[in-house]
């Protein structure tokens, strides 16, 4: 395997995925606790530092948050999984760019991680890196046996010694 090919493309997929699963994560808990950072959101704007410690404390009662999760959990999960969703399209689609331009590329599992992607829960998992490693792997044992190939097909010098 080439190491100078595939690590920046592992590296770049390593970003694809954590970015998703940074950006999802922090949009689910952010809407998580909407009292928190709605009160002191509200309360910077009115009195600065003061007023979103208040109101932010305020806003961090069970009761308040509880009420209020219910409404923006589902909206922050939505939000984190249509940015995932942006992502994929557009970064992962340069990162197949770029298996295609070294010629690693396996189109079939190409095909499945965009179709995984789409689907809420594994665009949370390390496709684009698993995608990576795949073709690489696979790249890898093609060449091996067409070089294996190529060595039998080329016949052998006959070498005398005395």
């Amino acid at each position: 395997m080439n190491l100078v090919k595939v690590t920046p493309l592992l590296l770049f997929a390593l970003c694809i995925d954590g970015f998703q699963f940074l950006i999802s994560l922090a949009l689910s808990v952010v809407a998580l606790i909407p009292g928190t950072t709605g009160g002191c959101a509200v309360g910077a704007y009115f009195a600065g530092e003061i007023g979103c410690a208040v109101l932010g404390v305020l806003g961090s009662f069970p009761v308040i948050n509880g009420v209020l999760a219910t409404v923006t959990e589902p909206i922050g999960i939505a939000l984190g999984f249509a940015i995932s969703i942006c992502i994929s399209f557009t970064l992962g689609s340069m990162l197949v760019l770029f298996l295609q331009m070294f010629g690693m590329l396996d189109k079939k599992a190409a095909v499945l991680v965009y179709m995984g992607e789409v689907l809420p829960g594994f665009s949370m998992l390390p496709a684009w890196t698993a995608l990576v490693v795949y073709s690489a792997i696979k790249k890898n044992k093609t060449m091996r046996e067409y070089n294996e190939m190529r060595d039998i097909r080329t016949p052998k010098p006959n070498v005398k010694t005395t």
